[in-house]
């Protein structure tokens, strides 16, 4: 059984690249041309500011770096007919990437008893 994300691409017959963080638009779209597919799986909270939430949000971590690069990336492989497939992080930087928000504090909005939340840290 697969234990990690690249494991599972594997047996399924693909072959996993993880993709450099860059800012530089060209390397992007070569990343783009050259992959037939996507993943973008789990990992730190997406910047509110990047859906304009200004409430300040110290609940988890962000990675700037990386929304710098995932945003965009998601934007260019939308623009072609390339299979897109997310988890977790993957379909909240998907949602943000096609003009959604998100809600950054669940239990504060959701309340009530009996209620459990599991965080997921990794």
């Amino acid at each position: 059984m697969a234990s990690c994300f690249p494991d599972v691409i594997i047996d399924a017959g693909g072959t996993p690249i993880l993709l450099p963080l860059t800012d530089n638009e060209e390397a992007m779209d070569e990343l783009v041309e050259l992959c037939d597919d996507f993943a973008l799986q789990g990992g730190p909270d997406v910047d509110p500011a990047r859906f304009g939430d200004t409430t300040p949000y110290d609940k988890a971590p962000l990675c700037p770096e990386r929304d710098a690069f995932e945003l965009p990336l998601v934007q260019k492989i939308l623009a072609t007919d390339k299979p897109l497939f997310t988890t977790c992080r993957g379909t909240q930087l998907l949602n943000v990437a096609l003009g959604g928000t998100l809600c950054m504090d669940v239990p504060s909005r959701t309340p009530r008893p009996g209620m459990q939340l599991w965080r997921h840290t990794e």
